[in-house]
């Protein structure tokens, strides 16, 4: 039986198109700088798409005016990605005075405390003559940097506006290219010293505003679990649910990075899953109605997003729940793999550089795996075993496929044996994770049940911490080359053969035998 590979590939939506193009795109801006004349930079992008995109689309489309549709929005996305990547105008070693939001929480580094801040204006030391008004207009956005300070005399936490002198460096490209090179691709464009440890609050975040509920409940989850779990138990409960995971101890990071189930500590779909059925019960058990019910899981969505902070995994998880609640709203049918070519456009927006971040290839990557061959995967195990096991293994062994090249590229390791150590250690964090919800809501409603299950949720976190140990022993496979650029093409590989081995199994299967119930004339 002879079969086309393309016909093979499920047909494409518009969405999943116009994700194909902007990588193709943005690729391209970052192989051609943008400082050469624009209409050469713009001539050989069309040309490039011309020569490369379009016998590619000929397979996705029979009519001939999506080709400029196409074409427009491939040299849009690449004019925009080019703009993106062009790097800010900082005065670099000169003493200045700034205003700066601080839109991260705050971390220890060494003697230091560090943010993510956003730049809103910038001071030189002469004061406002018209060299410092030539340099505001040249700085034309509101960057992001990373702002390093000795410890303050007076708390400042996220949400704030503070005003300090400093002093802008670059990013440490000769020193440390790949931390440099990670900066880059969450938008962070410089790093900024901080002189004193005193430093003016020109004004904070109010009280009902979603920065400051957030700091108000880190806080109080930080407190809890403190109280009622022994260390380092109470720094694992934390990081689940805030994702903060400076106070987890070495070895036990080594173990979970070594057993290949870093993944839990990082929180991601399955954390707002999980969050969002427990929220989804509250709602269903006081018996709200649905459209109210749907309304407010999106604003707990977005609030959620807002609390746990600028992670990837999380923004794409909260993307497309947002678009399947949207979905339904809008009585839409839900194409998963749709609304995650959605959500890739949001985030790449908010973010061209973002394509170059391990955190939000992992992301896309793990989720595609699971919604392209999880199902298949799954349909085939489960002939020989029961349906949870069969479960486990097809989520792994999908999200394993398909993040491998960027765990080659990036970390230059895989741990293989994370195959079998996710089976125990995924549902156990699920646990761990409902135990403590369950504790943080009955901490001021019952204190003694809360305590019974804080005690139950710390035997759970001993059981992931000796799983983790055990399963790190084994050795993770090295590998010393795998470049970043080859990637996309063993990803369009893998996912090419795995459709075309689907339809080749499906070609020999036997069709299925209809009753002839027709009466003979």
């Amino acid at each position: 039986m002879r079969i086309n590979p393309f016909k093979s590939i499920p047909s494409l939506t518009f969405a999943q198109k116009v994700s194909i193009i902007i990588i193709l795109s943005t690729l391209f801006s970052l192989v051609l700088p943008v400082p050469k004349p624009a209409f050469i930079s713009y001539l050989l992008a069309a040309c490039a798409f011309v020569i490369v995109g379009v016998p590619l689309f000929m397979f996705l489309s029979k009519k001939a005016h999506v080709y400029v549709i196409f074409i427009s929005i491939f040299l849009l996305s690449f004019g925009y990605a080019s703009l993106e990547i062009l790097p800010a105008v900082y005065p670099f070693g000169r003493s200045v005075k700034v205003r700066i939001r601080l839109s991260s929480y705050p971390a220890v580094r060494g003697s230091n405390l560090q943010f993510t801040a956003r730049v809103l204006e910038v001071e030189s030391g002469e004061g406002k003559n018209p060299e410092s008004r030539e340099f505001f207009s040249a700085f034309r956005r509101r960057g992001r940097v990373v702002f390093s300070m000795p410890f303050p005399r007076d708390p400042i936490v996220r949400g704030d506006i503070i005003e300090t002198e400093g002093m802008f460096f670059p990013l440490p490209f000769d020193r440390s290219p790949g931390y440099a090179r990670y900066l880059q691709s969450t938008g962070i464009e410089a790093l900024l010293e901080g002189y004193r440890a005193k430093v003016d609050v020109v004004r904070r975040a109010g009280p009902l505003s979603p920065v400051h509920l957030s700091v108000n409940m880190r806080r109080y989850i930080e407190r809890v679990h403190k109280r009622l779990l022994p260390p380092p138990h109470d720094a694992f409960a934390t990081a689940l649910l805030t994702g903060n995971r400076d106070y987890i101890p070495g070895y036990l990071m080594e173990s979970f990075r070594n057993s290949g189930t870093m993944h839990i500590l990082a929180v991601s779909g399955l954390h707002v899953g999980f969050i969002c059925l427990f929220v989804l019960f509250l709602l269903r058990l006081v018996r709200v109605p649905k459209l109210y019910t749907s309304v407010l899981l999106g604003l707990f969505i977005v609030f959620f997003m807002i609390f746990i902070g600028e992670r990837p995994s999380v923004r794409r998880a909260s993307f497309m729940a947002l678009c399947g609640i949207a979905c339904f709203l809008l009585d839409r049918d839900r194409d998963y793999l749709n609304v995650l070519a959605l959500a890739f456009i949001i985030l790449w927006i908010m973010n061209p550089l973002s394509l170059l971040n391990p955190g939000f290839l992992l992301s896309f990557c793990a989720t595609f795996g699971i919604l392209f061959l999880m199902p298949v995967l799954y349909r085939w195990l489960a002939r020989f075993m029961p349906g949870f096991i069969a479960g486990s293994i097809a989520v792994t062994l999908s999200v394993q496929l398909f993040i491998f090249p960027v765990m080659a590229s990036f970390f230059g390791t895989f741990a293989w044996i994370n195959v079998a150590a996710n089976l125990p250690i995924v549902p156990l964090t699920g646990a761990s994770l409902a135990l403590g919800v369950i504790t943080l809501v009955l901490y001021h409603v019952f204190l003694p049940l809360a305590v019974i299950f804080a005690e139950v949720n710390t035997v759970v976190i001993a059981t992931i911490a000796r799983v983790a140990v055990f399963f790190s022993r084994v050795p993770t496979l090295r590998i010393n080359i795998f470049p970043v650029w080859l990637i996309p093409f063993y990803l369009a590989a893998v996912t090419v053969l795995l459709a075309v081995c689907n339809e080749r199994l499906r070609g020999t299967q036997e069709p299925e035998k209809i009753p002839d119930t027709g009466k003979r004339l």
